[in-house]
């Protein structure tokens, strides 16, 4: 399922995946781990910040996660704010030892 939770030396996973595995053909889902200087951007970011999740694709698996948030950058205190934009993206294809059918 789609989850996220703190793993080793407070690195933050951000999963998603199917709600039951398949039982034939492909397994699993995909992640982003975040470290923990990242994680800490990730919750202040609030409205700033989304995750896209693919749905169910061939396999009964799933296969696609983004996840975008906006840093808020101040060069000189006399300017105005800038921003940027990071957007990290995971997505799971198949290597061709697959059948088609699993694909």
């Amino acid at each position: 399922g789609d989850f996220e939770k703190f793993i080793i030396n407070d690195y933050y996973l951000i999963h998603h995946g199917p709600e039951k595995q398949p039982i034939k053909g492909a397994k699993g889902g995909v992640a982003i781990i975040l470290s923990p200087d990242l994680h800490t951007q990730w919750t202040s970011r609030g409205k700033a910040k989304k995750i896209i999740r693919g749905g169910i694709l061939a396999g009964e698996t799933t296969r696609i996660l983004s996840i975008s948030m906006r840093f808020e950058t101040q060069t000189n205190p006399n300017e105005k704010n800038k921003y940027h934009n990071l957007s990290l993206i995971t997505i799971y294809f198949p290597h061709s030892g697959y059948k088609e059918k699993d694909i």
